[in-house]
């Protein structure tokens, strides 16, 4: 009887270890996507920051203080903006194409 009762509890423990397992799986598969367009974002505003002619002033991240901005300086510049689109595009692609396959 003890031993029948040991079998259910390693099949249950397997049971529980394999779900688990594919819920990591697939929580890494939902994330993966939104890591890497995260990343490729953070690179596109790196590179848009470095360069810059004064980087972070000219032109000036959306977080530069208003004191460092110039008066006339539009808020969003261009540059920064399409480095966010960039990696919201990617992500975007690579769920899609996760979905497809």
């Amino acid at each position: 009887m003890r031993l029948a009762a040991i079998q259910v509890i390693d099949n249950c423990g397997l049971s529980v270890l394999t779900i688990a397992v594919t819920a990591c799986q697939a929580l890494w598969q939902a994330g993966k996507p939104a890591i890497i367009g995260f990343a490729l974002s953070f690179i596109m505003w790196q590179m848009v920051l470095l360069n810059s002619n004064i980087p972070g002033i000219d032109p000036p991240t959306p977080f530069t203080p208003k004191k460092l901005r110039a008066r006339k300086s539009p808020r969003y510049h261009l540059d920064y903006i399409f480095a966010v689109i960039i990696g919201l595009l990617t992500t975007f692609s690579l769920v899609v194409r996760e979905m497809i396959y």
